[in-house]
């Protein structure tokens, strides 16, 4: 899954913030799983505020993480993580 440029990061959001995440996936514990990557990739020993939502036929699952970030890279790296979530069908 292709990364969003640094410079567009950068250029767009002002840090330290909380960044805005949305994964969208199925799987046995897929949502444990992103809330996982996401608090490991930022460094936290708390899980990151998030919100489920399920699709309505039940498929698929969208979790959105509100991750708190002090820089562009660091942001990077929790795309990183995310993106190798097992079940992961789009990351926003």
């Amino acid at each position: 899954m292709p990364l969003p440029p640094l410079e567009l990061i950068k250029s767009t959001h002002e840090f330290p913030t909380d960044f805005v995440f949305k994964a969208i996936g199925n799987g046995t514990d897929f949502v444990a799983h992103v809330v996982a990557a996401a608090r490991q990739a930022a460094g936290s020993t708390q899980d990151p505020r998030f919100t489920v939502r399920e699709s309505t036929s039940g498929n698929h699952v969208a979790v959105t993480l509100h991750v708190p970030t002090q820089t562009a890279d660091q942001v990077l790296v929790i795309y990183e993580a995310l993106a190798k979530v097992q079940g992961l069908s789009l990351l926003l």
